[in-house]
């Protein structure tokens, strides 16, 4: 619950963030999630730079509803100097956003890197009285640590459109093998 509470306070942070203008013209921004990978309705609310320990981050929101608590989805993505790196800060990842309270979902999703170590897991939650799920999903690819946090309900993303997300996403990102260079801040 403390997870859940904490994603709402997060996406409420972000939606008052914007691109500050030092923001690093190098960062590869075509690997974030944009309002074509989400259905009709979703509207980005912001995004920022989060202090990461040993990599760079850039993180986005988005709303189908940007008046509602529990519309959103965030995404979240940490370059990191190496892929053992990356590797190495998976754990503290998981144990920063899951706890025993998230179960894994009857919906299965698999990257396409055989490789890439990911997880997903989602808790039932309401929120103004409306059944929800809120989900997590984590996975490391190359020197790469990608955070997706949505709450699902039906109303404003089903399972199979999340799901359609994630696949979309993860085909954006470099081939396997492949590092990004950290951004010059």
């Amino acid at each position: 619950m403390k997870k859940t509470l904490f994603f709402l306070l997060i996406f409420s942070l972000i939606s008052g963030c914007v691109f500050q203008p030092s923001a690093p013209l190098d960062f590869p921004y075509e690997l974030m999630l944009q309002s074509a990978d989400l259905p009709n309705g979703f509207v980005r609310m912001g995004g920022s730079f989060p202090e990461v320990s040993d990599g760079f981050s850039h993180l986005v929101g988005f709303s189908s509803n940007p008046d509602a608590i529990g519309k959103g989805i965030s995404h979240q993505i940490t370059i990191y100097p190496d892929m053992e790196s990356a590797k190495d800060h998976f754990p503290r990842w998981e144990s920063e956003w899951l706890t025993d309270a998230w179960t894994v979902p009857s919906v299965t999703y698999t990257p396409m890197s055989p490789d890439d170590q990911n997880i997903l897991k989602c808790m039932d939650l309401q929120i103004n009285s409306e059944a929800s799920q809120s989900c997590t999903f984590l996975q490391q690819h190359n020197n790469l640590i990608v955070l997706v946090l949505a709450n699902i309900d039906n109303t404003a993303i089903n399972y199979d459109q999340f799901i359609g997300m994630l696949h979309n996403l993860d085909a954006r990102l470099p081939a396997n093998g492949e590092l990004l260079s950290l951004p010059n801040e």
